[in-house]
C-alpha cells in the first residue's frame, strides 16, 4: 500500500451518453483515435455544438454522414471538442483550423494507488481535526467529490447514506443505470454515477476481449471502490484479522460522491476521461479526484488531464491527480505536471512491519511482512529450499521460486520453505499460497531489495528477507544437518528513516500535506486564469490557442517569466547569472492573529540570496503583499536547494527553492 503525500510540482523544469458510434471499433487500418480540443464555446446547447463539430469533421472526411460515423465522443457542456477515428493526414488538416486549440492521439493510461489520513492528521481527537472530520458538519455534507476511476461497489458500508441530508440542489448529475446497477444504488452518499467506454472500444476493441466486465458504473476491478473510500468513505467499524476493533474512514467522510467510471481492465482511455471532465464540471462537483497517471509528462495541450483540469480550474473546481508510482526510479517520474492541478505523490507507508527470522543457532534475520496472528509460528520447524522439494517433471529452478504446482507437497508438509524471486514483479502472496496448499507452515522469501511494505494477508507465516540476510541463511543451511527456524512478528512497526545522505525536493516535493494547518494557513499564494494565460504564453502557446481556450481576447505580457507564476514552490530551470523572482501572498489570518511576517532563509549552497522586503506587514488592513528574491550564483553547479519561510510566530509558510545553476 502507498501513502498519499502532496507534491507542489516544480514544473519550471519541464518546458515541456453522447452521439457515439460504438460499432467503430478500430476503423480503417490507417485510422487512429484522435481528440480535437477547441476550448470554451458560446453555443446555446449541446445539439448546436454537435452539429458544428460534424460540419468541421466533414471538411476532412467528405460528408456529414461520414462525420457522424467516425465521431466517438462530443464534448459539449463545459468546453468544446470531440474525438474521432481519423487518419494522421486528416488530423493534420484539422489542426490548421482556426477554431482548434490542439489535436492529439487518445492515449491509454493506467490506474495508480487505513492509515494514511491518521498519519497526515496525526491527532484525531484535536479540535482542529474535528473540523476536518466532524460528522455533524453541514459544511462538509454539501461538498461533492467527482471520482474518476473504475467505478464503485455501492453496497460497501463506506458508501452508506446514513446521517446525510438531501442531495444538494445545485448538483445536476445523473444516476445512469446499467448491468447490476439501478437507480436504487444512488442515494444521499452516491449522488450520481456515469460510465464511459466508447473511447476504450475505439482504441482496443470489444470490452470483453480481455475478460468479463460489468457494463455500468459498478466497480469490476476494485480500485475505484478503494480510492473512493479513501477520499470520502463513511466511518466504518472494522475488525482487522485479529488486531482489534478499528475505524476506517475517508478524508471527507460526510462528502457526497459523484462516480465517473472511466477505466476497464486497469486501462483508462483519454477520450473517455475528457468526456467525464465535460460531464463532471457541468454536474457541479467541487473536487475531482483521479488516481490515474500518464507514463511520462505530456505537453499541456496534448494531455487530456491538463486540458480537462484547466476548465475545472476556471470554474473554481480543484482537480487532484496521482503523480505516479515510479518515484523510486529517479528524476522526471512525476507525470501529471500542469500547475493548475494538485498532484498527489506516491510515497511509502509511515511504518515498516517486521517478521524476524530466528535460526536454530540463535542468529536473527531482519525479515519483513505483515502476518495475522492465526498465521504466526509457534516454536521451531524444519526448513528446506524450494529446490530441494521439486515436484516430478518440474525444473528445479521453477521450484526454487515456489511457483504454482512446482513443489512436492510430501516433502514440504510441516516445514518452512525458502523461496527465491526471479524478478521484481513476483508476488510473495503467490509463493506463500503455494507452500500453504502443500501443507507447509511458513515461507522465507528472498528478495534482492526487500523493502518492508508487504501488507498481504498471508495464509501462513511469511517473511521477506534481503540479500545480506540471505547470505547468513545460506551459510546456516550449509552448516547444519538439521536446520530449523522460527519467526516473530513485530506489529508495532518502525519509523522509516532515510538510508542516504538526505532527500531533496525532487524526492518529497513540498512535503506532506498537513490538513490541520491547511485550515488556518496564514498566507496563501493565489493565481487565476490571467496568470495561467501568461504562463502558457511563455510556454509557446499562440494568441489564437489561448483565445479559444478561455473564450475571450488575450494579450501576452512580454515581461512575464515562467518562473514568476505565483506558485508556492520556486524553481529556476537554468540560472547562469543574477536573477530575480517575484511572488505575491494573500493574508488569510483571523482578526486577532499576528499581522507581521518575517522571512527566514535556507540558503542554496553556492548562491547568494536576498529578500526584499524581508518583513511583510498587514496591520494596515491590506491583504496582499509582493516580495522579490534576488539570486546570484557564485560557487554552484547543477541543482542546489533551499527554502524561504514566512512566519508570524504562529504560522510557518514555507516554499522550497530548487535552482539549476548552469553557466
Amino acid at each position: 500500500m502507498r501513502l498519499i503525500s502532496i507534491i507542489l510540482v516544480l514544473f519550471s523544469f519541464r518546458i515541456l451518453s453522447s452521439s457515439t458510434n460504438v460499432f467503430l471499433v478500430h476503423g480503417a487500418p490507417t485510422q487512429k483515435h484522435y481528440i480535437v480540443f477547441m476550448g470554451q464555446h458560446s453555443y446555446p446547447d449541446s445539439e448546436s455544438v454537435i452539429s458544428s463539430n460534424h460540419e468541421l469533421l466533414s471538411s476532412v472526411v467528405g460528408s456529414i454522414n461520414e462525420a457522424k460515423k467516425v465521431a466517438v465522443h462530443h464534448y459539449t457542456k463545459s468546453f468544446r471538442g470531440f474525438s474521432a477515428m481519423l487518419t494522421p493526414e486528416q488530423a493534420n488538416k484539422l489542426s490548421k483550423s482556426s477554431s482548434v486549440v490542439s489535436i492529439f492521439e487518445s492515449t491509454v493510461h493506467r490506474l495508480h494507488t487505513t492509515r494514511s489520513w491518521d498519519f497526515l492528521v496525526n491527532d484525531y481527537g484535536s479540535q482542529q481535526t474535528k473540523q476536518l472530520f466532524e460528522t455533524d458538519s453541514k459544511q462538509h455534507d454539501d461538498v461533492i467529490i467527482g471520482h474518476f476511476d473504475s467505478g464503485v461497489w455501492p453496497e460497501s458500508k463506506s458508501f452508506s447514506p446514513q446521517g446525510l441530508g438531501p442531495v444538494p440542489k445545485r448538483f445536476k448529475g445523473e444516476c445512469v443505470t446499467g448491468e447490476r446497477f439501478t437507480k436504487d444504488n444512488c442515494n444521499e452518499k452516491i449522488i450520481g454515477a456515469r460510465y464511459y467506454y466508447q473511447g476504450y472500444v475505439a482504441d482496443n476493441g470489444p470490452l470483453d476481449a480481455k475478460g468479463p466486465v460489468i457494463m455500468s458504473p459498478r466497480d469490476d476491478y476494485g480500485h475505484g471502490s478503494h480510492t473512493a473510500s479513501t477520499a470520502a468513505g463513511a466511518e466504518v467499524n472494522v475488525y482487522t484479522q485479529g488486531f482489534g476493533n478499528q475505524t476506517a474512514r475517508g478524508g471527507a467522510p460526510k462528502a457526497r460522491l459523484a462516480v465517473y467510471k472511466i477505466c476497464w481492465h486497469n486501462e483508462c482511455d483519454c477520450g473517455d476521461i475528457l468526456k467525464a471532465f465535460d460531464d463532471a464540471i457541468h454536474d457541479g462537483v467541487d473536487i475531482i479526484t483521479i488516481s490515474v497517471c500518464p507514463t511520462e509528462p505530456l505537453a499541456y495541450f496534448n494531455d487530456c488531464f491538463s486540458v480537462g483540469a484547466i476548465h475545472a480550474f476556471m470554474r473554481g473546481i480543484l482537480v487532484s491527480l496521482a503523480g505516479g508510482n515510479a518515484g523510486n526510479k529517479g528524476y522526471g517520474t512525476v507525470a501529471n505536471i500542469a500547475p493548475w492541478m494538485l498532484i498527489s505523490a506516491a510515497g511509502t507507508i509511515d511504518r515498516q512491519f517486521y517478521t524476524s527470522v530466528t535460526l536454530g543457532n540463535g542468529q536473527q534475520l531482519k525479515g519483513y511482512g505483515f502476518n495475522v496472528p492465526q498465521a504466526m509460528l509457534r516454536g521451531y520447524h524444519p526448513v528446506i529450499y524450494g529446490s530441494w522439494a521439486t515436484a516430478p517433471g518440474v525444473d528445479f529452478m521453477q521450484a526454487s521460486h515456489c511457483k504454482p504446482n512446482t513443489l512436492n507437497y510430501e516433502l514440504i508438509r510441516g516445514k518452512i520453505v525458502i523461496c527465491t524471486t526471479e524478478n521484481s514483479n513476483e508476488e510473495p502472496l503467490v509463493k506463500s499460497s503455494e507452500v500453504a496448499q502443500g501443507g507447509g507452515v511458513g515461507v522465507i522469501v528472498v528478495e534482492i531489495d526487500a523493502g518492508g511494505q508487504w501488507l498481504y494477508n498471508f495464509p501462513i507465516s511469511t517473511s521477506i528477507i534481503g540479500y545480506d540476510d540471505a547470505q547468513i541463511l545460506d551459510a546456516y543451511m550449509g552448516s547444519s544437518s538439521n536446520p530449523v527456524v522460527t519467526s516473530i512478528q513485530d506489529n508495532t512497526g518502525g519509523l522509516i528513516r532515510s538510508g542516504s545522505g538526505g532527500p531533496t525536493p525532487f524526492d518529497f516535493g513540498s512535503g506532506l500535506l498537513n490538513p490541520n494547518q491547511a485550515l488556518d494557513p496564514g498566507l496563501v499564494y493565489d493565481f487565476d486564469t490571467d496568470d495561467i494565460v501568461n504562463f502558457l504564453c511563455t510556454y509557446g502557446a499562440s494568441k489564437g490557442q489561448l483565445q479559444n481556450l478561455i473564450g475571450k481576447q488575450v494579450e501576452c505580457n512580454p515581461q512575464f517569466a515562467m518562473f514568476n507564476l505565483n506558485y508556492p514552490s520556486i524553481g529556476i530551470g537554468r540560472m547562469n547569472g543574477p536573477m530575480s523572482v517575484y511572488r505575491t501572498v494573500t493574508y488569510k489570518g483571523k482578526e486577532n492573529d499576528p499581522k507581521v511576517y518575517k522571512a527566514y532563509i535556507e540558503y542554496p549552497p553556492g548562491v547568494e540570496l536576498s529578500v526584499a522586503p524581508d518583513i511583510l506587514d498587514f496591520s494596515n488592513n491590506s491583504t496582499k503583499a509582493t516580495y522579490r528574491i534576488d539570486f546570484r550564483p557564485f560557487n554552484a553547479w547543477g541543482y542546489v536547494y533551499g527554502s524561504i519561510t514566512w512566519t508570524d510566530g504562529v504560522h510557518n509558510v514555507r516554499s522550497p527553492i530548487v535552482i539549476n545553476v548552469a553557466f
